[in-house]
């Protein structure tokens, strides 16, 4: 990745990138990266920085929330988009294949369960609640989520320009056959 060494926190499976509106990427591209080894070669002008770019910006959009100085790159890429676009989006195909970033999607899970909303005041504390959903949520329960999509968004009009989301195609399969 730029801007440093590289940790086993880095180490992902990567399936693909798409990106539109990106650096040099005008229409919407996509690479499939293939199982084994993958090496990109190709003339100057060709687009292998702005490979290493979207590689990057995932980190940069993902060190945000974990406190990665490579968070402080997000800046350099609010003027990314191609031809001086206001907005652009990148999606990294990824597999979440790394102990630490499975611990990390759990740890979430069972964050965002005991911060729920309460309603009424005989309902369990967020304490007794991370505590419950600690001992019931199987980290394996928790398998659909390791394979998935990070896509970033960047729209300059907006209050808020940043926009990140994990989608994960078993889940909104399953999503989609329960409605």
């Amino acid at each position: 990745m730029l801007g440093g060494a590289i940790r086993e926190a880095d180490l992902v499976l990567l399936h693909g990138v798409e990106a539109e509106r990106f650096l040099s990427v005008g229409d919407r591209v996509r690479l499939d990266v293939p199982e084994g080894l993958t090496v990109v070669t190709g003339p100057n002008g060709a687009g292998k920085t702005n490979l290493a770019a979207c590689l990057d910006l995932g980190r940069a959009v993902v060190g945000r929330a974990s406190g990665d100085p490579a968070a402080e790159r997000l800046a350099v890429y609010e003027s990314a988009g191609h031809d001086g676009a206001a907005s652009f989006w990148v999606a990294l195909d990824l597999d979440l294949d790394q102990d630490g970033e499975r611990k990390r999607i759990h740890a979430f899970m069972c964050a965002a369960y005991a911060c729920s909303g309460r309603s009424e005041q005989d309902e369990p504390s967020a304490d007794e609640d991370d505590t419950y959903v600690r001992d019931c949520l199987g980290a394996d329960s928790l398998a659909p989520l390791w394979s998935g999509r990070l896509l970033i968004r960047y729209d300059s009009a907006m209050v808020r320009p940043w926009f990140a989301a994990w989608q994960s195609p078993s889940v909104w399969s399953q999503l989609g056959r329960a409605a």
